[in-house]
């Protein structure tokens, strides 16, 4: 079992983010793969966008965040809310989740972004809110894990327009962010949490 300690919340503080690996296990994540690619529902709900090369990609996003099934027991479950509430430092309440519809090889991938860059275009005051990914199959580079730039949150927020039919950070801001910070690749195996 994970043991959030002062260091992790120091390394979330410092990096912008913290790997937890294994904080699910391969168990648990079989079952939430099992039911998310049977769930109809969730699939009529799926939307793409197109990146800036016109590629598509895919996800399903909801704010039904009171309904009695596995995708709320996740997101509403201890193991999440306990070490978002520790590393943000406050009482956390879920704005919305989502399922990344990736299909490897052949997505188009996510244009570079703040979290809080759409936000803040939804009425979000301060920039005080985060967000929790879990891998349910192994990510890596080859099928498009997430990356971060390292240190990136301390910049502000970084204007935010539309690419492709995105919406996507500033690219010269990145392209001079990329010059000063590392650029990590979030390789996870499948039960890996990362918050962000």
């Amino acid at each position: 079992m994970f043991q959030l300690t002062e260091k992790h919340i120091t390394q979330f503080q410092e990096d912008g983010y913290l790997m937890v690996e294994g904080l699910y296990d391969q168990e648990e994540m079989d079952l939430l793969l099992q039911i998310g690619k049977a769930d109809q529902e969730k699939e009529e709900l799926v939307h793409s966008a197109n990146d800036a090369a016109g590629r598509e990609s895919k996800l399903w996003l909801t704010s039904d965040i009171d309904q009695e099934d596995i995708y709320n027991g996740f997101v509403h479950g201890r193991r999440i809310v306990d070490t978002m509430e520790r590393v943000m430092g406050d009482e956390v309440y879920l704005y919305h989740y989502k399922m990344m519809v990736k299909e490897p090889k052949i997505g188009g991938a996510w244009e570079w972004h703040q979290d809080y860059g759409y936000w803040y275009h939804n009425q979000a005051l301060y920039p005080d809110m985060a967000s929790c990914y879990i891998a349910v199959d192994r990510a890596y580079r080859g099928n498009g894990c997430l990356q971060v730039l390292r240190g990136s949150h301390k910049l502000g927020r970084v204007e935010h327009g539309r690419f492709g039919t995105q919406t996507g950070a500033d690219p010269k801001r990145v392209e001079l962010a990329k010059q000063h910070l590392e650029h990590v690749y979030c390789e996870m195996p499948p039960g890996t949490a990362l918050f962000f």
